[in-house]
Order: structure tokens, then sequence, then C-alpha cells
């Protein structure tokens, strides 16, 4: 009696995981289907479609986007559990305006999910013009080295808006001098540029970069060096003499330079303090064996701190010529 007992019970055990296992398997995912939109705008839209929960608790959703990968979607929302189709809708908002847009219906229950087929509207107005895209410089790089000079260049697609490039050089990768912005067109591919670097220290390494400018914002050049070529022997060198210039109230002054050696020396020079560049000399050139004034004109910056104090404590380089750039602090002096 006990044994039988016993066998009753464990196959009631069994059954009731079989009557679940049977239940489950008659579970249907949701049937769906994409409809229309409505209520299109410049910013938004209605979409709607149908859902049919096939008797499982439903919930919908749903999903758009500029392509048919979508991106973005609304809250879920309940459908319900019956087992006839009911008409869904939701609005979207944040639109772009004359922009065309994907969506379809998505729904969720117990049995499964469904998406409904891909469908498009267009939102109404105009639409905004594509983000300005920055210039591109590459291909950059040094040629015709010589004692004094070299020349770079490279390759800038201005991205379609109109764009100015120059070049960075220095001793360091802080450069501090730079050729004149030169255009280099509006296209949309790539356009070779160059620049002549001039009044350089023989047997220096110089950092360069080529940059470039467009209403899309600027661009810096990967930093590259080259080394100019030793002087040939017995070459002049520039050297910087005396401490103190003096400046017309026009601007207009002149510091002391001679050419050590038996030719004539080409160099430049440059007026700064505080690290601002006051005046520049680009180009000028000294006897051999002789020395003199170089003139060179302040920029506003420079006459206006001349015109407050009268005598100003400056840092004068003069780059040129063999050897390595010559400088000094001077005194500007203004004389009336």
């Amino acid at each position: 009696m006990k044994r039988a007992m016993l066998l009753v019970a464990l196959t009631a055990m069994v059954a009731v995981p079989a009557t679940i296992a049977a239940s489950a398997a008659t579970l249907s995912s949701p049937s769906v289907t994409t409809g229309g939109s409505t209520m299109i705008t410049n910013t938004g839209a209605t979409v709607q479609g149908t859902v049919n929960p096939e008797g499982q608790a439903t919930q919908y959703e749903f999903q758009y986007g500029t392509t048919n990968g979508y991106g973005q979607k609304t809250a879920l929302t309940s459908a319900g559990a019956g087992t006839t189709a009911v008409t869904v809708s939701a609005p979207i908002g944040g639109l772009i305006s004359g922009t065309k847009y994907h969506y379809r219906v998505f729904a969720t229950s117990l049995g499964g999910v469904a998406t409904g087929a891909d469908a498009t509207f267009t939102t109404t107005g105009t639409a905004p013009p594509p983000p300005a895209v920055k210039p591109v410089v590459s291909n950059v790089t040094a040629s015709a080295v010589g004692t004094d000079g070299a020349t770079v260049s490279g390759s800038v697609n201005p991205s379609g808006l109109p764009t100015n490039y120059y070049v960075e050089f220095g001793t360091t990768s802080a450069y501090g001098y730079q050729t004149s912005p030169v255009s280099a067109g509006s296209g949309t591919a790539a356009k070779t540029v160059s620049a002549i670097l001039s009044g350089l220290a023989s047997g220096q390494t110089y950092h360069y970069r080529v940059d470039a400018v467009s209403s899309a914002g600027t661009v810096l050049g990967v930093d590259a060096t080259f080394k100019t070529n030793p002087p040939p022997p017995g070459a002049s060198r520039l050297a910087l003499f005396g401490r103190t210039g003096f400046v017309s109230p026009s601007g207009v002054g002149g510091v002391l330079v001679g050419c050590i050696g038996q030719t004539s020396c080409k160099g430049s020079l440059t007026v700064s303090r505080g690290g601002a560049t006051l005046g520049s000399r680009p180009v000028f050139f000294v006897g051999a064996n002789d020395g003199g004034v170089v003139h060179v004109s302040l920029n506003a910056t420079g006459q206006a701190m001349l015109n407050r104090a009268h005598r100003l404590r400056v840092n004068v380089v003069v780059t040129g010529g063999a050897g390595q750039p010559s400088s000094g602090v001077l005194t500007l002096v203004q004389f009336q």
C-alpha cells in the first residue's frame, strides 16, 4: 500500500513540470506592422503601427534615426495582452529639418520579440548645411637644405573653404618664426605648397611645421626637423656689438652688427621682450670684416612700449653667417 502511494506521488511530481513545459511551448511572439507617419514638422512627427500581443502581456516602442541602423527609440509602452491587432503610435521630436528619417515598430513579450518593416518620412523645412571641415596638412618635407636656408614643402587640402597656410620654424619646437600666410585656395583636393626659409644659422638643427587656417579652424602640422649644412672653412660670422640702440619717435632704430671673416654676411635681426616680437629686419648685408648700424622698425607694440618708458631693455638676436645666432640684451633709447 505504501509503495503504491509513493508511485502516485512521484508520478504527480513529474506531471507538473511537463504541463508547464507544454504551456511554455505554446507561447507566441507578438505580431507587428509598421504604419504611416503624420503631423510631420521641421522637428518632429507621429509614427504609427499595429501590434497583436498574441495573448501575452506585450510592450512596444518605435525605433528611428537617419539610417536604417536607427539609434534612437521611444519609451516602451504597453500594448495589452489581447489576441487582436491594436493600433499604436508615438510622437518623436528633436529632429533635424529637411532630413529623411527611418523608423519601425518593435514589440516584446514572454513569447519573444517582433520588428516591423522599415519605413521613412522626411521632415519639413530646409536641411542645415553640412558641418565645416578643417583643412588637412600632409606629406611635409624639407629640401634644398643649405648653410643658411631650406625649402619646406607639403600638401594642404582646403576641404572646400578658403584656406591660408604658413610655415613655423625655429631652433626648438616652440618655433618663434613663421613665414607670411599664403592662399591654398578653396578646393577639395590636396594642393602642393612650399615656402623658402632663409637667414638661418649654419650647422644648426631647426624644427618646422606647416599650419593651415580656414573659417573651420586652424590645423597645426606635425613637428619635423632638418639641420643646415656647416659653414665652409673660413666663412664669416655675424656678431652683435654694443649695449645701446637708439630709436626715433617714428619707431625706426638701429643696432651695431659686425661681420667677422673674409666673406660678406647676410643676416636677419629680431627685437623682442618677454617673448613678444617688437620689431624685425628680415634681411640685411654687412661687408667682410666690416660692421655698422643695422636699422630695424618697431611694430605698434614696440612703439607703444617705448613711448611710455622712453628707455626699454630688449633682447636682440642676429641670425646668419657661419656659426650660431648672436644675441644680447640691449637698451633702446628714444630720442626726440
